[in-house]
């Protein structure tokens, strides 16, 4: 059960693309806390200590220098930030499959990287990811690269194949196998 936060004085939704940010404008009638801007996680616009936690869903597999995007966004984190990192896991069982038997194991179209869900063609390769990610290589990067302290794994059943129940438990007892990647940074 989730419970909403008295203390919280607001919350921005960010997005590089003018068009999306033009949608997310209308969250705004939800909660008057929201604010919308433009923002390039590359070089993302946060004075030292600013913000108290950053999600970043969908996003570090898209970034030129993801190395140097973290640390910049470390340093926006106020002392007991956190910073949520969810992406693809290169690692999952069903991509080391494809791999195994000569194909290439992309996370976010299909037809090797070349048609959309949707059957389309795509306009970027793999819809434009330029890394790929395990939970051990972001253990070790955090850390080590980007200056961040502890980092908790949150693996997570995507339910597409396998009853909910039974993704669930696999997600847990092996998210390395079993789930995508997702990681709480400390700052």
């Amino acid at each position: 059960m989730l419970r909403e936060r008295q203390d919280l004085v607001g919350y921005a939704l960010t997005d590089v693309a003018e068009t999306r940010v033009g949608r997310l404008g209308s969250l705004r009638a939800i909660d008057p806390r929201i604010t919308v801007r433009h923002c390039d996680a590359e070089q993302p616009e946060l004075d030292a200590g600013s913000v108290d936690a950053i999600a970043m869903i969908a996003l570090v597999e898209h970034l030129v220098d993801p190395i140097r995007a973290l640390r910049r966004i470390r340093d926006g984190l106020a002392p007991g930030g956190i910073c949520y990192l969810d992406t693809p896991n290169i690692a999952k069982g069903t991509r080391r499959v494809k791999l195994a038997f000569g194909r290439f194991p992309s996370t976010a179209s299909v037809g090797e990287g070349l048609v959309t869900y949707e059957g389309g063609p795509v306009d970027l390769h793999d819809e434009g990811h330029l890394h790929y990610f395990t939970f051990g290589s972001l253990e070790r990067m955090l850390p080590d690269s980007c200056g961040f302290g502890r980092v908790d794994r949150v693996p997570y059943a995507d339910g597409d194949r396998l009853p909910v129940g039974v993704a669930t438990r696999l997600a847990a007892l092996r998210p390395g196998l079993f789930s995508e990647v997702a990681v709480v940074a400390h700052r």
